[in-house]
Formats: structure tokens, C-alpha cells, sequence
């Protein structure tokens, strides 16, 4: 009888040293894009916060730039500098966190390419992604004299065209309304967003979404906090739908359908991680909301606490 034996080390940690973290989602509705930039750092204990400040920081000189590209040709180059932001309360102990930012319009379906230079680490880190072609919202439509009835026994749809090289989708309703105080009268604006639908197909007409009435308000009071000493009245509603490249999609779906026993992080950043894309919006304002729908938000089970003025103008306890 013979006894065979094999002895093999297993690594749990790597040790060739932290990489680049990069988020970046570049807004194609607006000129001033912004770039997170941090890096991983090697923990024994995952559950205790880093003891330097500077475990998430890359120090040193970095140079950050994209380039747009136009039939094979580079058209555009924009440097992004690093300006300081407050820090979100959370695990890590650092007071500040550093962003990268430029001041440039993003044109439509155009190849974007991103290049992060570390000259301490004598790195380059790199991504490329194309940009998001214009799309319309199709329905509702015609704010003027039109209104958007939110009642059990009827869901309003959302209809939008597709937008080139977009695979992911989100709508969503901006409530506006007035805080009614004894001191005065505050403006107040709200985004209100439902489910991400993946879609990467060609409808031949245009996607359609369900808003669930319901949900809104369950939502709606998820979102404003009930306070007795204010009224509100209701302003005015936009409709609107976000579009997410390709990369995006891909980055939300994956964190979407998470298999627990396989992890599974997308990335498009080459030589580091995270995620490099953009977002486009298209939207209708200045809708209102019919009075039974007003009513039903001022004393509907989930927003009565809300304290909103039905459509009257009046509060009824």
C-alpha cells in the first residue's frame, strides 16, 4: 500500500501592489465632466478602516486626459485637474476626496478615449467607449393642456425612440413643489426613479415603460420626510428618460443579476478597474398632474403624512 501526498501553497493576497480606480461618466447633457480617481490598497481585515488617510489616494504626479476620436482621427484632446470635493460620511477616514474635472461638450456617437498617466508608478491606465446617439421622448407629450392621471385604475406609459449604442434605460418623474412654512415659502425640486430596463435590441418604433401608480407614491414617501409644522403644494411634474452607453448597461446588469456564488465585477478600465461611459437624458416638462391625482397624493394611504394641499387649494384633517 502506497500513500501519495501533495503539498500546495495557496496565495490569498496578492502582493504586485495597488491599482487604479476609476469611475467616469460623462455627462452629455451638460459641459463640466468629472473623474473619480483612487486605488486599491491591501487589508488583513477588511471590516477595519485603513489607519493613513492616504490609502485610497494616488500621490504624485498624474496626468488625465480624453481624446476624441472621428473617423480614425484624434479630433479633440481635454485635460481633467484635480480639485477637492467634501468626502460623503462613510468607511474610509479621509475629510476630503479628490476628483478630476474639465469643461468640454460630448458629441454624439463618437469614440471616447480615456488615458491615465501615474509617473510615480510609471503606469498607464486606458479605456475606450463610444458616446450616445440623440433619442426623444414620444409620450407623454404635449405638456400644455394635457395631464397625467396617477390612479389605480390607470398606470401611465412611457414611450421613448432608441438611442444608438445605449444598452440600459431609466425613467423617471421630477416632482416639483412648494414647502409652505411660517417663515416663508421654499422652492422644492424631486427625482423620482424607477426600475433600469436592459435593452440592446432595435424596436422599430420606440421602448415602452408602465409607471406603476402605486409605486409612486410608495416612493414619493420613501423620499420626503413627513413633517407636521409645513404644508405642500403641488408645482409641476417633468418626464424624463436617462439612456447609459453600452458600458454602463453592462456594469449595471452585471450588479443587477449577482450570482452569490460567483462574483462577478464588470469593468472597462484596462490596467485598473472600474468603469468609463456616459449618460444622455431626454425629457418633457412642465406636466400637471389631474385632480384626482393631486387629491389622491394629499390624502393617499402612503402620502397623507406628506401634508400636500389636494386640488382645491385646501388641507382637510
Amino acid at each position: 500500500m502506497f500513500a501519495l501526498s501533495c503539498d500546495t501553497e495557496i496565495h490569498v493576497s496578492d502582493e504586485s501592489g495597488p491599482v487604479p480606480v476609476v469611475y467616469c461618466i460623462l455627462n452629455q447633457d451638460d459641459t463640466i465632466q468629472r473623474l473619480l480617481l483612487s486605488k486599491s490598497y491591501l487589508s488583513i481585515n477588511a471590516d477595519i478602516p485603513p489607519s493613513s488617510a492616504d490609502s485610497l489616494l494616488i500621490t504624485g504626479k498624474v496626468n488625465v486626459t480624453i481624446e476624441t476620436v472621428e473617423n480614425s482621427q484624434v479630433t479633440e484632446v481635454n485635460r481633467f485637474f484635480p480639485t477637492g470635493v467634501s468626502k460623503d460620511s462613510g468607511f474610509f477616514p479621509n475629510d476630503r476626496q479628490w476628483i478630476y474635472q474639465g469643461n468640454f461638450k460630448i458629441k454624439e456617437k463618437a469614440t471616447y478615449r480615456l488615458i491615465i498617466e501615474i509617473k510615480n508608478w510609471d503606469y498607464v491606465a486606458y479605456s475606450s467607449f463610444q458616446s450616445l446617439g440623440s433619442f426623444s421622448l414620444v409620450d407623454p407629450a404635449y405638456p400644455v393642456g394635457r395631464k397625467i392621471h396617477l390612479l389605480d385604475d390607470h398606470n401611465p406609459l412611457v414611450h421613448w425612440t432608441r438611442s444608438e449604442n445605449a444598452a440600459i434605460y431609466q425613467v423617471g418623474f421630477r416632482l416639483h413643489f412648494k414647502e409652505i412654512r411660517s417663515e416663508g415659502i421654499m422652492d422644492k425640486t424631486l427625482n423620482i426613479l424607477f426600475a433600469t430596463t436592459f435593452r440592446r435590441d432595435d424596436p422599430g418604433a420606440f421602448y415602452s415603460y408602465t409607471v406603476n401608480s402605486n409605486q409612486f407614491y410608495k416612493k414619493l414617501a420613501e423620499l420626503i420626510p413627513s413633517d407636521s409644522s409645513l404644508l405642500r403644494r403641488y408645482s409641476g411634474t417633468d418626464v424624463f428618460v436617462v439612456a447609459g452607453s453600452e458600458s454602463v448597461g453592462f456594469y449595471l446588469n452585471s450588479l443587477q443579476g449577482q450570482d452569490p456564488f460567483q462574483f462577478f465585477d464588470y469593468k472597462n478600465i484596462f490596467n485598473g478597474q472600474g468603469l468609463f461611459g456616459s449618460l444622455l437624458t431626454a425629457e418633457t416638462k412642465d406636466f400637471q398632474f389631474d385632480d384626482q391625482s393631486i387629491d389622491s397624493l394629499a390624502y393617499g394611504s402612503f402620502t397623507k403624512q406628506l401634508n400636500f394641499l389636494d386640488s382645491d387649494g385646501h388641507r382637510k384633517n
